[in-house]
């Protein structure tokens, strides 16, 4: 039996591979085998992983936290339409391994001037970070893309003292951009590259998941804690509630919502 990715690509289906996803969301082994044996019955050949993703996510009512968790990827998706809110949350998840960062920095080069997404540094390395949005599954970084990225850091990296490059999209790589990457040094953080330290890693290996697994975040809420600096489930249960209604502006009864929400995504 085949499925049907969200690039048109057909890979044969995987009962394993369900399980060890929802294993990572943090179901019990007993739950993970039972929902994946049933996903394995009821599916047919072609089914596509939207399709599958929905059926599991019905499978999972009973169970908020590991749903919310599940949702990574489609979570990381509802950041948008613009890309401001992922650059943003990007910046906090580099937060937590010890970076120190700066958004949106205009700064002069070698020839222009350019607006730099994200300013990443720790100790003595201090990276140019291109970050990249995409709305749409199946849509990957380019070989123009990583060039693009290669060239800025280039023009930048005298004047203003950094010693790499990094691009980062919220989807996945191409091949090309892969080759050129591996072979000028740019570093590419995306989803599931590099192998087995990918974005989606970094994010489960500290729980670092975005607000927008939270059910009932909507894009005026997105928003709200993105000119806040706040993006992490995390931040509803570290942060005072008081200082969140301050420094998102939202009713503080909808705050209390969100957070006893984040506690259920953590249980």
């Amino acid at each position: 039996m085949y499925v049907v990715k969200a690039s048109g690509r057909r890979e044969r289906f995987s009962r394993a591979k369900v399980e060890r996803t929802l294993r990572r969301a943090g179901a019990g082994r007993k739950l993970a085998a039972e929902i994946a044996r049933r996903v394995e019955e009821e599916a047919r050949d072609g089914i596509t992983t939207s399709e599958l993703y929905r059926r599991i996510m019905e499978m999972l009512e009973s169970h908020p936290g590991v749903a919310q968790r599940y949702s990574l990827k489609k979570a990381i998706m509802r950041l948008g339409p613009s890309g401001y809110p992922f650059e943003t949350y990007l910046a906090r998840v580099l937060q937590e391994y010890g970076y120190s960062t700066q958004l949106r920095v205009k700064l002069r080069g070698e020839c222009v001037t350019h607006e730099v997404d994200i300013i990443a540094a720790r100790g003595r390395r201090r990276a140019m970070v291109e970050v990249k949005f995409h709305n749409s599954p199946g849509t990957y970084i380019d070989l123009k893309e990583a060039m693009y990225t290669y060239a800025r850091f280039l023009d930048t990296r005298r004047r203003n003292s950094f010693t790499e490059a990094w691009l980062s999209c919220n989807t996945r790589t191409s091949p090309q951009a892969r080759e050129y990457a591996e072979c000028v040094g740019l570093r590419l953080l995306c989803w599931k590259y590099p192998p087995g330290r990918g974005l989606e890693r970094l994010i489960d290996g500290r729980k670092l998941y975005p607000i927008t697994a939270l059910r009932g975040v909507d894009g005026g809420v997105v928003g709200a804690f993105s000119r806040a600096g706040y993006m992490l489930i995390k931040d509803l249960l570290d942060v005072p509630p008081a200082r969140l209604a301050d420094a998102t502006g939202l009713p503080r009864q909808k705050l209390e919502r969100l957070v006893e929400l984040a506690r259920e995504a953590v249980a």
